[in-house]
């Protein structure tokens, strides 16, 4: 659980409002477009993405949790061994 909301979702939501504000930071927003709409929208289409990525990474984790790179099973999972520990 913690993998999926802290690598998934969390990760997710920060990166695409990051790249969204910075996008409107360093590009100028048209000229019928509020910059609170801007917030809203680039908030509702992060949540989306989130979401969307969450699902997909907590469906990996559960049928096929070697296609991701970054998740073990020692680490998130109580009562695993290492894989270098033959002692735990």
């Amino acid at each position: 659980m913690v993998y999926i909301l802290a690598r998934a979702w969390i990760g997710t939501f920060l990166a695409c409002t990051a790249a969204a504000w910075l996008r409107g930071w360093l590009h100028d927003l048209p000229p019928s477009f509020a910059p609170a709409d801007f917030v809203v929208a680039s908030l509702l289409n992060a949540f989306g993405e989130a979401v969307l990525t969450g699902a997909l990474v907590a469906a990996l984790v559960a049928f096929r949790p070697k296609m991701l790179a970054s998740y073990a099973d020692w680490l998130y999972l109580p009562g695993s061994t290492s894989p270098g520990r033959a002692d735990a």
